[in-house]
């Protein structure tokens, strides 16, 4: 991720998060960016004078990664006993981003965000949702719903490839890698249950695509019809991303 795209997501952030939060207590704020990957959005935030830090099982490649471990602001989670490095009450605000569709254990992470979190905090999600029509990490159509080897298998023959796929495999050795992937790696939830869990820990749950929808590169126009054909909110959220604001 580059210095750009970190300060695209956390005017997002920003944008989204001040319609719960004044400005002034934003930039007051602690804030958890949960799975940072190579920590470029915490460090985009420690580039504005806001006190931010990352968690993540693995950090990705990046230029900050080393220093910003060093210094504390990004910490690993452990693997076998989930649990985040902070005590309780720490943070003020937690975001996540293109994160949620790889928890498997709901109750576990959320009861944890919860934990870091100061009562009146707010945490946010952004995330691929369950029906968007090209599942952003094997780029298989519909994968999000249908993750059967036959679906998958039928993709590879027609020559569908991830990016970051060795060129030389067949067919049946994408299936099985993306099959694999699906069924260990990701967790896609309809509203109903990501209602359901959201609102067991958090007092305030809100869908907030029309804010999101606002702020990305090709939203404007989007967001502006949205204003005279509201389904189009509904629309988006469910075949393209869930943006939600949760309050402790």
């Amino acid at each position: 991720m580059h210095d750009t795209d970190a300060e695209h997501i956390i005017k997002q952030q920003i944008y989204i998060i001040s319609h719960f939060m004044k400005n002034d207590s934003i930039g007051k704020s602690k804030i958890l960016d949960l799975g940072c990957g190579n920590g470029d959005v915490v460090n985009a935030y420690r580039k504005r004078g806001l006190e931010c830090y990352g968690c993540d099982f693995e950090f990705k490649p990046g230029s900050n990664v080393q220093i910003l471990e060093e210094r504390g602001w990004i910490k690993k989670l452990p693997i076998d006993n989930y649990q985040i490095p902070f005590e309780d009450g720490f943070f003020d605000l937690v975001v996540t981003n293109q994160v949620m569709e790889h928890v498997q254990d709901y109750d576990r992470t959320l009861s944890e965000v919860r934990r870091v979190l100061k009562n009146g905090g707010v945490v946010l999600h952004i995330f691929p949702s369950r029906f968007r029509p090209i599942e952003p990490h094997i780029n298989v159509p519909f994968a999000g719903i249908i993750q059967y080897y036959w679906w998958l298998k039928l993709w590879a023959l027609l020559g569908i490839r991830s990016p970051k796929d060795d060129k030389g495999l067949k067919a049946s050795e994408i299936a099985d890698k993306n099959h694999r992937y699906l069924l260990n790696c990701t967790n896609y939830l309809g509203k109903k249950d990501l209602i359901k869990y959201f609102s067991k820990y958090f007092s305030g749950v809100h869908f907030c695509e029309k804010e999101y929808m606002a702020t990305t590169r090709k939203g404007p126009f989007v967001h502006r019809i949205s204003k005279y054909v509201p389904a189009i909110e509904n629309i988006y959220s469910s075949l393209r991303t869930r943006v939600i604001v949760c309050i402790k």
